[in-house]
């Protein structure tokens, strides 16, 4: 029996907003907007430090459909990835099923599966992010509660919870990854 697909959307916080010019003259909806847009197609930076930092191949799979929704050219990086990838599955006709997460540029050995580690990953940037944007924006909070604050946030988009003192960690150990 063959298995439905089902197009899914991007998480709420890459969803890009529609902004139409005449949205608002006075400039400060438009404005806002705008600059929510700005934000989201920095991702595509974010996305190659994170492939470059972690070799995660998710990373590159993320900018893609990221470039794919906004209509954008896929970055440079990303194609060297699948030129990377098309070379390994074209490179001999004796490959294994087994053989795939090799040829996708997935690391083989212990510890959690790529997903999660990727996933993970991506939660304490999110964290990180949170924390220092709101320790600039509030310097008189301490940051004992922006990182209280930021276990909401991560609840929020992630869909788990995060102990604040562990955000807390991350934050004073941020310079390490």
């Amino acid at each position: 029996m063959a298995i439905k697909r089902v197009n899914k959307k991007l998480l709420k916080h890459f969803q890009k907003i529609k902004v139409k010019a005449s949205a608002d003259p006075g400039g400060g909806l438009l404005s806002y907007l705008q600059a929510l847009n700005k934000k989201r197609e920095s991702f595509l930076e974010v996305f190659r430090e994170d492939f470059e930092k972690t070799g995660n191949p998710l990373a590159a799979w993320d900018a893609y459909l990221l470039a794919r929704e906004d209509g954008k050219p896929v970055p440079e990086w990303v194609l060297e990835y699948f030129d990377m990838v098309g070379k390994r599955l074209l490179k001999t006709s004796k490959h294994k099923a087994t053989d795939l997460p090799h040829c996708l540029g997935f690391q083989r050995g212990a510890g959690p599966g790529p997903w999660k580690q990727y996933r993970d990953y991506r939660i304490k940037q999110t964290a990180m992010a949170f924390v220092m944007r709101r320790a600039v924006e509030s310097p008189d909070v301490s940051i004992d509660d922006i990182c209280t604050a930021a276990v909401e946030v991560i609840a929020d988009k992630w869909g788990v919870k995060i102990e604040w003192d562990t955000i807390k960690r991350w934050y004073y150990e941020r310079d390490k990854y």
